[in-house]
């Protein structure tokens, strides 16, 4: 009678895992290529400075001390470099080793971006933007070289990323039952075992990373969807009695005292200043007048304001860097043997038990 509710019970729970299989299997067949692609470049990007060094041809650093120049200052330089180029941001480095960033908008939308002693304000180099391999990676990485419509497409990808960590856990949860068959892998067994004991391996291990990356990339995609596009007003305009970016960082210093600049980005009339701990404000230079858009002293802002450094691994130097890269990886891992999973399928079960991913008898186990 025990024998039987017992395997009433565990007939029961096959049923109940087998829509989740089924649909831990759909998300992987239906995003799986995309998902790879957003989570490698996203590891490479972690090291984008030290990419940077290669893209220009050695490393761009420059020696720390000195009284840091102003930020009309690298305006100025930059665009002595390249008249007529209206400017677009202008980004300061968060470490003193680190060159300044400067967007300037060419006349048929191209961009060049200058980088500058953040000392001296002299000229270290420039590039189109559109020509980097980076712009190329980023563009893949938060957009699938789709433009808006990719965003969300990334968006989404994230969610099925988080659905994927749920079903995967809840595949995963019965090895609750004995620890140890969770985080084994069966050697001198079929290759479909091995990769299964890999797979459910790598998942469970990398579930605390993939999913708040997953979650923090969505909402990333769809804040920058829902945001206005940059534009840069012409030249001409910030002429005469507008305000000087100087005078623009003064006015926000007022604001936030003791603030950092991360950067300042030129809108039509305006200029967006953001500081490295999350504050933004949005500043008129014609009037003055300034517009606080997010601020680190409420809560739901501060909060807001962790999401890309959590996302990008800006928190923790190298040690965070390379765990990031890591995580990266993951994803690669899990599509390949899941991949190779599903090849190797029984073809005539294929979402039912699958006897060769069954652990072997005790006596079996014991005589090999």
């Amino acid at each position: 009678m025990g024998e039987c509710a017992g395997s009433i019970a565990q007939d029961s729970v096959r049923k109940g895992r087998a829509p989740v299989l089924r649909l831990h299997l759909a998300v992987a067949l239906l995003a799986g290529a995309a998902l790879l692609l957003v989570s490698l470049s996203g590891a490479a990007l972690v090291f984008r400075p030290e990419l940077d060094d290669a893209v220009f041809g050695g490393p761009v650093r420059v020696e720390p001390g000195g009284v840091p120049a102003s930020p009309q200052a690298l305006l100025d330089a930059g665009q002595a470099r390249h008249p007529g180029l209206s400017p677009q941001m202008l980004v300061l480095p968060e470490e003193a080793r680190h060159p300044a960033r400067l967007q300037l908008l060419g006349p048929a939308g191209e961009t060049v971006e200058v980088l500058l002693d953040p000392t001296s304000a002299r000229v270290l180099g420039s590039r189109w933007l559109e020509r980097s391999p980076l712009h190329a990676l980023r563009a893949l990485h938060t957009e699938l070289y789709l433009g808006a419509h990719g965003r969300i497409v990334v968006a989404a990808l994230g969610a099925l990323l988080v659905a994927q960590g749920g079903t995967g856990l809840f595949l995963w949860w019965p090895f609750t039952r004995r620890l140890e068959r969770g985080f084994t892998i069966r050697r001198g067994r079929t290759w479909r075992v091995v990769g299964y004991d890999l797979h459910k391996l790598v998942g469970i291990a990398s579930l605390g990373f993939n999913v708040p990356m997953a979650f923090t990339g969505a909402l990333l995609a769809v804040s920058a969807t829902a945001a206005p596009e940059t534009s840069s007003a012409p030249a001409s305009e910030y002429r005469g009695s507008a305000l000087t970016l100087d005078q623009v960082a003064r006015r926000t210093e007022a604001i936030w005292p003791g603030g950092s600049i991360a950067s300042l980005r030129v809108r039509a009339g305006a200029v967006e200043v953001r500081e490295h701990d999350g504050n933004v404000a949005r500043i008129d230079r014609q009037t003055g007048a300034v517009a606080v858009v997010s601020d680190s002293r409420r809560p739901g802002d501060r909060l807001w304001s962790r999401v890309a450094p959590l996302h990008e691994g800006r928190f923790g130097g190298a040690a965070s860097r390379w765990l990031y890269v890591a995580g990266g990886l993951t994803p690669a891992a899990l599509a390949l043997t899941g991949f190779g999973i599903w090849l190797t399928r029984p073809r005539s079960r294929v979402l039912g038990p699958d006897p060769s991913l069954r652990p072997r008898p005790r006596t079996e186990r014991g005589s090999s």
